[in-house]
């Protein structure tokens, strides 16, 4: 497992091979204190033996859970490997790209990770090569996603980093502000299946105005309460932006995906860490587009997707 290392007076970023994964995001607050933003392991062996959560790796080959494990090509069917609850396919399957070696190749602040998946591996049609780059910019970590397959295929790639921006792994995000310029989310059953694409006025899912993730965790609202009390769903919107007023640490992320999941790590329990002490905003398509609109979701034999996460201080938090 390489390590790389992408830093400038304002981010450290550390990545690994495994995964293409984040292990470290480390900048300083409003005191010049440094501390790791993003939720991790410590040990590189820990990745391999129990990242249930997709700590900081890139999933895929199509983030997000597809129903009944059926992708649809054309006329053609194929079968997913069925990974979540032994009926759906959830970020690519059992063998997916976090569990990938991959080869990374380092100029100054950059590296680009690259990796093969064969046809039909884990359900999926073509073989496919699949590149992710990481730049390092000013305040800014840029991702560049490609992948080329040789046969008409489904690519909807992402990143799952959990953000905490506290820089205690340990404590839970609900003090922390987020704004979305979302005016639709997309609900979800008790599968975490999406079923419909709904309006965020008068809901608890309106970020419009930022309001604190404590809001999610105390509602009783049933979208809520069913993916484990917290927020598990895609949004309709190309710009996120999470504040802590205590350290003073922003993050803008921009994508030209058409949406971003949120998940706010509702079952790290399950590997003996604290629920809700980060969240992923996990920019990619819609999951089961063509379920929930009449366009398919985007096949083909390229792929190409651009996402930004600026991270800077506000001096002027908490005073």
């Amino acid at each position: 497992m390489e390590e790389f290392v992408l830093q400038n007076e304002k981010l450290r970023v550390t990545l690994l091979s495994y995964g293409a994964i984040i292990q470290k995001i480390e900048m300083p607050d409003k005191n010049g204190n440094w501390q790791n933003i993003v939720l991790g392991f410590e040990k590189k062996e820990e990745y391999i033996e129990k990242n249930i959560p997709y700590f900081g790796a890139i999933v895929g080959r199509t983030a997000g859970r597809t129903k009944n494990g059926i992708l649809k090509i054309g006329e053609k069917e194929y079968l997913l490997d069925k990974n979540a609850n032994g009926k759906h396919s959830i970020h690519g399957g059992r063998y997916n790209l976090s569990q990938k070696y991959w080869k990374g190749e380092q100029k100054e602040n950059r590296v680009l990770f690259s990796v093969e998946s064969p046809h039909l591996e884990n359900g999926y049609p073509g073989n496919a090569n699949i590149q992710v780059e990481y730049s390092l910019e000013g305040d800014t970590l840029h991702l560049c996603y490609k992948a080329f397959s040789d046969e008409d295929t489904y690519f909807n790639l992402t990143n799952h980093s959990y953000f905490s921006l506290s820089g205690n792994p340990e404590e839970e995000i609900g003090e922390q502000y987020l704004t979305l310029q979302a005016k639709e989310y997309v609900e979800v059953d008790e599968d975490t299946i999406a079923t419909q694409i709904s309006s965020v006025e008068n809901t608890v899912f309106d970020f419009r105005i930022r309001k604190q993730l404590k809001e999610i965790f105390q509602s009783q609202e049933k979208q809520v309460k069913i993916v484990g009390g917290g927020l598990d769903h895609p949004f309709l919107t190309q710009y996120a932006k999470l504040e802590d007023e205590t350290s003073g640490r922003c993050l803008e992320v921009k994508t030209d995906n058409h949406a971003m999941v949120l998940y706010t790590a509702n079952w790290l329990h399950e590997i003996g860490r604290k629920n809700h002490t980060g969240i992923a905003l996990e920019a990619q398509d819609l999951p089961c587009l063509s379920e929930l609109k009449e366009k398919e979701y985007k096949v083909g034999r390229e792929y190409e997707r651009k996402t930004s996460f600026r991270f800077y201080v506000d001096f002027q938090k908490n005073k």
